[in-house]
């Protein structure tokens, strides 16, 4: 009797599909072992800018606003313009571009051309100031004084007083403001919310 054995022979793309599905077991055990995944927290997003584009940054002190303000981003060779607008009795005191002072292009406003690289543009602001400018009518020879008797510099919405002194003998007999007689409260007057010169 001759007892005959065979040995199957795998073939190379045999192995090949075997090794697949044993490394994608092994793959499918790992992740069942780490447990379902974590959700994360993204982090907090950045400003992102591409490469052809810049970010102005502007900004504006107390008494008035600029628009847009912060981070503005402009295409390059792009044009951005931007608007100032101080509050009510206040001015422009100052105009920074890139830490340089600078003029308005507008009447109201200041516009970037041609945008090739990052800019700044700052804006401060002042309160307006207006001068009362007292008299006695006659001078020295009016017959008594006002005080303060010099021209006196007043912010937009303040107040000054003012206070006559007749000679001795003399009353005060007319009091003017700004060409128009007014009823004082007896020998002082005062000027109250200031918006103007008087």
């Amino acid at each position: 009797m001759v007892a005959v054995s065979t040995r199957r022979t795998l073939r190379p793309a045999q192995l090949a599909g075997l090794l697949t599905i044993l490394l994608a077991c092994l793959l499918l055990l790992a992740i069942a072992a780490a447990g379902p995944a974590q959700a994360r927290v993204p982090d907090a997003p950045l400003r992102e800018i591409g490469v052809d584009e810049f970010i102005i940054l502007a900004t504006a002190g107390e008494g008035g606003a600029i628009e847009p303000a912060g981070e503005i981003v402009v295409p390059i060779s792009g044009s951005q313009t931007f608007t100032i607008t101080p509050d009510p009795g206040h001015h422009i005191a100052q105009l920074q571009v890139d830490g340089a002072p600078a003029a308005l292009t507008g009447p109201d406003s200041y516009t970037f051309e041609d945008v090739q690289a990052n800019h700044t543009i700052a804006v401060e602001f002042a309160v307006d100031t207006f001068t009362i400018t007292p008299s006695v009518v006659g001078g020295a020879a009016g017959h008594g004084s006002i005080n303060p008797s010099t021209p006196q510099t007043v912010a937009y919405g303040g107040s000054r007083e003012f206070t006559f002194t007749p000679d001795t003998g003399y009353h005060v007999a007319e009091v003017r403001v700004d060409g128009a007689v007014v009823t004082p409260g007896g020998n002082q007057y005062t000027f109250e919310d200031v918006q103007a010169n008087h």
